[in-house]
Order: C-alpha cells, then sequence, then structure tokens
C-alpha cells in the first residue's frame, strides 16, 4: 500500500535538492508539456468562434466585443489548464505508486518490447 499521506505531504511541501537530477525533471516536465501548437490552439479556436457564431465577429469590426471576449478566453484558458495539470498529476501519482510498490527506483530508459 502507498503512503499517500507522505504524497500529500510532498505535493504542497516537497524536497529539492539542486542537482543534476533536479534540472533533468524539471527539463523532461517542460519538454514533454509545452508543445508547438498549443500556443496557436487558441487564436484558431477564436478563428472558428467566429465562423460558427453568426454574432461574434473579428474585434477590429467590432471591438466593443472585446471585454467579454477577453474575460471568456481567460476563463476558457484556466479552466483548461487546470483539468489538464490535474490530468498530468494524476498520471505522475499512478506512475510513482506502481514504481515505488514494485521497488524498482532506478529507472534509466522505457520498459523494453518484445520484438514478434
Amino acid at each position: 500500500m502507498y503512503p499517500w499521506g507522505d504524497f500529500f505531504v510532498g505535493l504542497v511541501w516537497p524536497h529539492l535538492t539542486l542537482d543534476k537530477n533536479l534540472w533533468l525533471m524539471v527539463a523532461a516536465i517542460l519538454g514533454t508539456t509545452i508543445s508547438p501548437y498549443l500556443f496557436f490552439w487558441q487564436a484558431a479556436q477564436e478563428v472558428e468562434a467566429t465562423k460558427t457564431e453568426p454574432i461574434r465577429q473579428p474585434l477590429l469590426q467590432r471591438p466593443k466585443q472585446g471585454e467579454s471576449a477577453l474575460a471568456r478566453i481567460r476563463l476558457d484558458t484556466v479552466v483548461g489548464m487546470a483539468i489538464s495539470n490535474l490530468v498530468a498529476l494524476a498520471i505522475m501519482a499512478t506512475a510513482a505508486a506502481t514504481l515505488h510498490g514494485a521497488k524498482d527506483l532506478d529507472i534509466e530508459s522505457g520498459p523494453a518490447r518484445a520484438v514478434e
């Protein structure tokens, strides 16, 4: 059984050491969560919204929609980021519990696959 109390304490008050492993973990998390398409996704969604909702027009044509559009975009971004971070946390917690339960604490590569 995994000590979930230790997990939540570590989640709130992590043990950080400024060594190579910390920076490798930071690079791994950033490298797997930041993708180039994410930078253009919101803009593409706004273009689609102006096409599918006739009441919405580009802000250059109807600048008074700007305040409500930015509030909607802000809410969409915050909710999306919160959900994606919860999913990432669940994946990391599941992997940690599985590996810790198997006493496999020295991971150097992914699992080997059988070649058929």
